[in-house]
């Protein structure tokens, strides 16, 4: 009976219209965006605060982040990322210390209540101590400090978009791993690192990895404080009394280039593989030129990834600053996109919604190594994938995964020490 007054019936229905609301995703110019048919009632600007040390020591570091996000801003409203609404970068200068930052994190938030979302801070010791104030004000951070702590204190508003220190000790080991398989065989190993929440995590991690594997030996372990670290002497005395054929290095900027520097001078021409830290930065080159070639370092993000995307915002990058764009830099280029494509998702500037939907949804890859990015209950990014990039006659080329290299390993010597 149905079959046979089936269109009588349903001319008889009263027809609902169901808005169908069609995601779509778009590479254009600079980023992902997400972009919708339909939309609630415009919101006309979207602020996003992004806390960066701007002045002090790590000054170069929060001024490269900062113009990275300013970019991605720039594209998404270039290029009608947010459907009816423009980003706008709010800039705060945290200064370099942990102490002035907290203050000034705090007074911030405190006295603006429009901001959506916010990114920043740059190092694990500038994040740390703010997280809370986050959480108590209900914004959403996405930062990019590598110590482990970070997402194991339950801050649910604290999102890390790049790998953590475990995660690079064992990237590192993995790589180790390859060149062994292409024929290097260096079996002993020493390990230097900066004895703070990062470098000590990328040190616990590799040494670990390196002490389970039976063909390996840990010659030397060598931590140090950056806060009295004047001279690469002891470090180097005692990588020469070891004897070593490979380091393993989680060192800061200044560091490396005085640890580089000063084994290089002494004839020591080890090979290297950092732990990101300094190793994948501009300035690490510019110190210590000829020095740098032929190391490896992982890092979250190269300028020079066998992935377009990545490509063309370095290219916008690099002309419009006169620079490739730094591992931090790219990592906070995209997790202004992220937010961006948050608000979309949400349908909603407001913090609170923001939050929940970073933690309940996935997002492209973008820029960044991994294709997609997904935040878990603590705020990690489960999808953070290092890369290994070496240094090759002044050009950070990615040579590690294969399918993101963009130059082939080039194997250095080693010392067989008889």
């Amino acid at each position: 009976m149905y079959q046979k007054n089936r269109h009588r019936s349903i001319s008889k229905i009263t027809v609902v219209v169901v808005v169908i609301i069609v995601i779509v995703v778009a590479t254009i110019g600079g980023g992902y965006y997400y972009k919708s048919v339909t939309a609630p009632k415009p919101i006309k600007t979207v602020y996003v605060a992004a806390f960066f040390p701007l002045s002090g020591s790590l000054s170069y570091f929060g001024i490269t982040c900062l113009q990275a996000a300013e970019l991605a801003a720039q594209n998404i409203n270039n290029y009608g990322g947010l459907k009816g609404a423009n980003i706008t970068i709010i800039s705060v200068d945290t200064t370099s210390s942990s102490t002035q930052a907290y203050s000034i994190v705090q007074n911030f938030l405190s006295t603006h209540k429009n901001i959506s979302a916010a990114v920043g801070l740059y190092s694990s010791g500038l994040t740390l101590p703010v997280l809370p104030l986050f959480q108590k004000y209900q914004i959403p951070l996405i930062f990019v400090a590598f110590s482990n702590i970070a997402t194991s204190l339950n801050y649910t508003y604290g999102f890390r978009i790049a790998p953590n220190a475990t995660v690079f000790g064992n990237t590192m080991y993995n790589f180790l791993l390859t060149l062994k398989s292409m024929g290097f065989n260096a079996s002993r190993v020493a390990i230097i690192y900066d004895n703070d929440a990062y470098g000590a995590g990328v040190a616990q991690a590799v040494q670990a990895d390196v002490s389970s594997n039976p063909f390996y030996q840990v010659v030397s372990v060598d931590p140090y404080s950056t806060s009295n670290f004047t001279s690469a002497g002891p470090i180097v005395e005692a990588v020469q009394a070891a004897k070593p054929q490979i380091i393993l290095e989680a060192s800061y900027l200044n560091d490396s280039t005085l640890i580089v520097e000063g084994l290089r001078q002494a004839g020591l021409n080890i090979p290297i593989i950092g732990g990101s830290g300094g190793f994948p930065l501009p300035q690490f080159y510019s110190q210590v030129g000829n020095y740098s070639n032929l190391i490896f370092t992982a890092a979250a993000y190269n300028a020079y990834e066998n992935k377009s995307l990545a490509m063309q915002v370095n290219a916008q990058y690099e002309q419009k600053y006169g620079y490739f764009m730094p591992e931090a830099a790219g990592a906070y280029y995209q997790a202004v996109i992220v937010i961006a494509d948050a608000i979309n998702l949400a349908h909603s500037a407001n913090p609170v919604t923001i939050d929940e939907t970073l933690h309940t949804s996935t997002f492209p890859g973008g820029i960044l190594p991994e294709n997609e990015i997904h935040f878990n209950s603590i705020g990690t990014n489960v999808d953070a994938e290092p890369v290994i990039v070496q240094w090759q006659n002044g050009t950070l080329y990615t040579v590690y995964p294969s399918n993101l290299a963009t130059s082939k390993i080039i194997i250095p010597p080693y010392p067989n020490y008889t």
